[in-house]
């Protein structure tokens, strides 16, 4: 069993949250979750989905990383599941501990240079194209 998928008392950030899935697996999974987006009705549709799951994420916040100056570095694992552009304007990287993983997913194929580029410090663990659908696991 590999590290990323025993999720037991990791701690994982879930940026751009949506309907809380991606958070709502790894809670399930035993990780400590924190999962915001900029968009109101996703965090609230995040919060009822942990709910109805039985699940109490740690932390559901409205807005992006600039709200938790204070985590930097702090993550086992962030995950993205956002477009390309958005990826890149993100300082996703800084909320990564040495070590941990960035798991990158709703990246066009076409996308997959610029993202790897702005991350070119990270090791790339694994890359999946479904379609024309890209996932990322790279590791700080």
């Amino acid at each position: 069993e590999t590290e990323i998928q025993s999720l037991n008392g990791k701690k994982v950030l879930d940026v751009g949250c949506g309907s809380g899935i991606l958070s709502i697996c790894a809670k399930k999974s035993g990780a400590c979750v924190w999962a915001c987006d900029t968009d109101e009705v996703a965090v609230d549709s995040t919060k009822e989905n942990a709910q109805k799951n039985s699940v109490a994420l740690e932390n559901v916040f409205l807005g992006s990383l600039n709200a938790i100056p204070e985590a930097k570095e702090t993550f086992d694992i962030v995950m993205a599941n956002i477009l390309a552009d958005i990826i890149v304007a993100l300082p996703l990287q800084s909320f990564v501990k040495k070590g941990g993983y960035l798991i990158l997913s709703g990246i066009l194929d076409k996308y997959i240079p610029k993202v790897l580029d702005k991350f070119k410090n990270f090791k790339i663990v694994s890359q999946e194209i479904k379609q024309e659908w890209a996932t990322l696991v790279l590791q700080k």
